[in-house]
């Protein structure tokens, strides 16, 4: 039997109301389920997933001039480590912990100094208690955590019966909206973030961008 690689998740009535409904209002819609379900109070839609770590890259340069080091997950993209690179920063690739399918967090401490500016955390079959540990260790040290959901999205774990998505953890969220992505919308990405300063930074620069057709 041939299983789709692609699925519509959609009813084909909602389907074609879609295209007559009124973009603004869809937009704010799709604003308040994702702020909501990562407990983010700002987001930032962007062209791709990598446009959205750019810009927390340079907020980065910007406000941590001398921390020039990155402690990112192997399992990743190139292009992800190479925008790092571009920007100037020391790459640390941690590989996975093969019983959990996560970086070691005792391996990450290790590796993190006074040169650490930020962590990329690839959200794969990860535990909800890595994550708690690593968001107290960050706070800690001042380290911003940057939760990678761009292949996770939509997970979540229950703590006291209250549902706790992935992306709710770190300082900043990414998300992907490509073609084989949980959703998907062709393409696009988003940067969420309750920290205002990342978000008033991100928003300004955001203007240097070249927009998509709506």
């Amino acid at each position: 039997m041939k299983i789709s690689r692609v699925k519509l998740y959609m009813n084909f009535d909602h389907l074609i109301k879609s295209f007559f409904k009124n973009f603004k209002k869809s937009e704010k819609n799709i604003e308040n389920t994702l702020k909501s379900k990562l407990d983010k109070q700002f987001i930032h839609f962007t062209g791709m997933c990598r446009t959205s770590f750019i810009l927390i890259l340079d907020f980065l340069i910007k406000k941590y001039p001398k921390k020039k080091e990155l402690i990112i997950c192997s399992y990743n993209l190139k292009e992800m480590i190479d925008i790092a690179r571009l920007k100037n920063f020391k790459i640390k690739l941690l590989d996975i912990d093969i019983n959990t399918g996560v970086m070691n967090r005792d391996l990450i401490q290790k590796t993190c100094n006074s040169n650490t500016a930020a962590i990329l955390f690839t959200n794969m079959f990860n535990s909800n208690n890595s994550l708690i540990e690593l968001k107290k260790f960050c706070k800690e040290n001042e380290i911003l955590l940057i939760e990678d959901n761009a292949i996770y999205y939509g997970n979540y774990y229950l703590d006291n019966e209250k549902k706790k998505y992935s992306g709710s953890f770190g300082d900043v969220s990414l998300l992907s909206f490509g073609i084989m992505k949980n959703i998907s919308a062709i393409y696009g990405g988003a940067l969420l973030t309750s920290n205002r300063e990342i978000s008033e930074f991100v928003n300004e620069n955001l203007k240097r961008y070249k927009s998509f057709s709506k």
